[in-house]
């Protein structure tokens, strides 16, 4: 593997940036500031890096995804336990799909992604009492699916929701709980149906105090996954999930990175987000480009391209 470089895309002092996506069509990052209530559009150039153009989304409720529709028009976008579709251009909702939980009213959606047939597949979580370890969050999230017609319900629960992703076959599904033990597990997957089964460990966080908890996470085209740290190292770890074996770690100059994708022309850049939710002025003041949006390059391998909603059911 070539040597990487790590450097500051956009200074974008994110409350708590999330869930990037990148758009081939547009050339262009979108992600999340979960906290900050937007979605934002960071164009990028030729060669994948910054073309320092931002445009942002100032919503009324918290997103924690931002996906294309298949269709072009629209966003598909949670808003805490609700399922949307809203304006690319202005942010107003276009048609509320689902909502869920409604019994457990604290509850919202966290990490979300689309399968190769255009699924929505994602899991909830119940804020946590603290933002900074030990954190404790009741373990009553779910985790669903939903094909542009109805929900489904594949896993109980869950503490915190977090980065999910496919191997480049599809036949596994990785998905992550963040608390304890802060297992990244692995499942075989039914692209038919669609279901899970054989739920296993691929990577064990709780076997090192210093990697910190589990974030989001991406796929490679060799089928290694590429995992967010926060709370420990603050870094972006290169894992084989067949072996548990880490193969690369890198650090971001930040207090919490949080997600990570794969995107540019040639989908061999690696993008991570970053926050500083639950920090002092004292970790600020250390650490000045928490919430900046930072670019991987020099990595020796690519990504693979990111999966859109399909709404065509929904229309």
């Amino acid at each position: 593997m070539a040597t990487p470089t790590v450097s500051v895309l956009l200074e974008a002092k994110a409350e708590l940036g999330e869930a990037l996506f990148y758009d081939p069509k547009a050339n262009e990052l979108i992600w999340v500031d979960i906290d900050g209530m937007s979605v934002n559009f960071t164009s990028l150039d030729e060669t994948g890096g910054s073309s320092s153009i931002n445009r942002k989304l100032q919503l009324k409720e918290k997103p924690s995804i931002a996906i294309p529709c298949k269709s072009g028009k629209g966003l598909l976008v949670t808003l805490g336990r609700k399922l949307c579709i809203i304006n690319r251009d202005n942010g107003d909702v276009l048609k509320e799909l689902i909502s869920v939980e409604s019994e457990k009213e604290r509850n919202f959606f966290n990490d979300c992604k689309c399968d190769r047939l255009g699924r929505f597949w994602g899991g909830t979580m119940c804020p946590p009492t603290t933002r900074t370890p030990p954190i404790h969050i009741d373990k009553i999230g779910s985790l669903y699916s939903y094909d542009g017609v109805s929900i489904k319900h594949h896993l109980p629960g869950i503490g915190m929701s977090n980065g999910l992703d496919w191997s480049p076959d599809g036949k596994t599904l990785y998905f992550t709980e963040s608390l304890p033990p802060k297992h990244i597990y692995s499942f075989d997957f039914d692209e038919t149906n669609p279901a899970i089964s054989n739920q296993r460990v691929a990577i064990d966080y709780s076997t090192n105090v210093e990697l910190g908890v589990p974030d989001g996470l991406c796929s490679d085209s060799e089928g290694k996954l590429w995992v967010a740290g926060t709370f420990g190292k603050n870094n972006i770890i290169r894992w084989d999930p067949v072996t548990g074996e880490k193969l690369l770690e890198l650090q971001v100059p930040v207090l919490r990175p949080t997600s990570c994708c794969f995107g540019g022309p040639k989908y061999d850049t690696l993008y991570v987000t970053s926050g500083i939710f639950g920090a002092g002025p004292e970790e600020i003041e250390k650490f000045p480009l928490s919430g900046s949006i930072f670019s991987v390059t020099g990595l020796g391998v690519t990504g693979l391209p990111a999966n859109l909603f399909d709404d065509s059911k929904c229309i």
